[in-house]
């Protein structure tokens, strides 16, 4: 039987069916090609370390930064010629045993670790990590994978911030002024060892109590506890208040008391902060060692931000933003994009402008990543700090064809820092301006601070002293 002979409108279904096909093909290939750019741009910019590896410490692939971490290329460790258990720290090797045990035995076990590693050259670097082991078809665990991320420079904030708060906690107690703290009802939280000394009562005997326990018997005692709930309600503006105290030993005494509130992270009042002087006799020292009002900040664990791709233009014109915006700048993403109601580059404060240029052609000129803090202004009126790091993506030929990047609120840690230099110069301030001797030791008994009245003890001025042993 012979062959039949398809029609000409048979062949042209056909051929159009194979087009649609191949049309097919080609969209799913360019898909892939994208997924791909997508993933490699990724890693590229991928400031920590992905890794999968042996249950052991033998990875089997590495993306990320990880010469900039640990000092060793990928290639010495996918080799073996360094392996990941011969750089973790020693001080912290032995700590890290049992999860990786749980790894190697525990089907789908997950957790996060801190800990040091010794870099090729020494220095010594703080790593945190998210790890998980992954299991064979019959649930074993048969390999780990992660990430890790450098933490150094947070590690030694967290430090430096721990010297602080033990060097404020020592001026606390050695102040010559009663400082306590209260909740919003007048209970007593913390006490420092003046306000026991001039009271008579012990800590453990104040802590717990009412602020108006010891307020002499009459109306200042009697209203105590609705002016708090009306301070705590109304948030006037801190003023020092006057009363009579009785000590242990029942003496009446004058006392002067400047607060002011303790806040939460969302700004409602939890109670209050108090500077107790006792004016009976300390009335001169009363006005020299009058503090300025302290303001609590409290850090967001989450800072808002924006993902941006802008022309390299004197607008820095937006073509994508991402719903952050919002949040960040107080402008609707409609409003961003192509300048139709505000540009970003308005947006940035007049007295930033210039640096901001400066520093992103900088970065954009050498082909790397800039980073850098600037202020804006929102569309409520609101100044903000802002963080931005972003890099310019280039076309085949190398021009410029638009930078992307991210914008992050960073307006809660400078307030956090400035409070911070506040609080340090506050504590300075007093531990100068009192005649009594301050100082402060460390464990091999070198003196780390001293106040001008001690140093002029010793006819010596506080640098003369300062390092030197007791």
């Amino acid at each position: 039987m012979g062959t039949q002979r398809k029609t000409k409108a048979e062949l042209l279904e056909e051929i159009a069916d194979l087009r649609r096909q191949l049309a097919a093909v080609e969209e799913r290939e360019e898909s892939l090609r994208e997924s791909e750019r997508l993933h490699r741009d990724f890693l590229h910019e991928f400031k920590g370390i992905a890794f999968r590896g042996k249950l052991g410490y033998q990875p089997t692939l590495l993306a990320g930064d990880i010469e900039s971490i640990t000092g060793y290329t990928a290639e010495e460790f996918l080799r073996g010629s360094v392996r990941v258990d011969q750089i973790i720290h020693p001080d912290d090797f032995a700590r890290l045993q049992e999860s990786m045990e749980r790894l190697r035995t525990a089907p789908g076990y997950a957790t996060e670790r801190e800990y040091r590693i010794v870099r090729k050259g020494g220095d010594v670097r703080w790593l945190h990590e998210v790890i998980h082991n992954l299991c064979d078809g019959t649930g074993k665990p048969v390999a780990v994978q992660g990430i890790l991320h450098d933490v150094t420079r947070r590690k030694q904030m967290e430090e430096a911030l721990y010297e602080r708060e033990q060097r404020a906690t020592l001026l606390l107690q050695v102040a010559p002024l009663g400082i306590h703290e209260c909740d919003a009802e007048g209970r007593i939280v913390f006490v420092n060892s003046t306000q026991a000394r001039i009271t008579g009562y012990t800590l453990e005997e104040l802590v717990g109590t009412n602020i108006w326990d010891r307020i002499a018997p009459g109306p200042e005692k009697d209203s105590m506890p609705g002016y708090l709930r009306h301070l705590a309600s109304e948030q006037p503006p801190p003023t020092p208040y006057y009363a009579k105290n009785v000590r242990k030993n029942g003496e009446v005494f004058d006392i002067r008391v400047d607060w002011d509130y303790k806040r939460n992270s969302q700004g409602q009042v939890t109670g209050f902060v108090s500077i107790v002087t006792d004016i009976t006799e300390q009335r001169r020292a009363e006005e020299a060692l009058r503090e300025s009002e302290r303001r609590l900040s409290t850090l967001l664990s989450n800072l808002p931000g924006m993902a941006y791709r802008c022309r390299n233009d004197a607008d820095w014109t937006m073509e994508f933003v991402s719903e952050g915006c919002l949040a960040l700048t107080g402008y609707q993403r409609s409003e961003l994009l192509g300048n139709r109601v505000k540009s970003y580059g308005d947006i940035i404060h007049p007295d930033d402008r210039q640096t901001v240029v400066e520093c992103v052609q900088h970065g954009v000129a050498e082909r790397r990543r800039f980073q850098l803090e600037y202020r804006i202004r929102t569309a409520q009126g609101e100044e903000k700090w802002v963080w931005e790091q972003g890099v310019a993506v280039l076309s085949s030929s190398g021009e410029v064809e638009a930078l992307e990047g991210f914008i992050a609120d960073i307006t809660k840690r400078k307030q956090a820092e400035d409070a911070l230099r506040d609080s340090e110069e506050r504590y300075r301030t007093l531990a100068e301006s009192t005649t009594d001797i301050i100082y402060i030791l460390d464990p091999r008994g070198r003196l780390l601070y001293t106040n001008r009245s001690a140093a002029q003890r010793f006819g010596r001025t506080p640098a003369d002293l300062v390092g030197k042993g007791q």
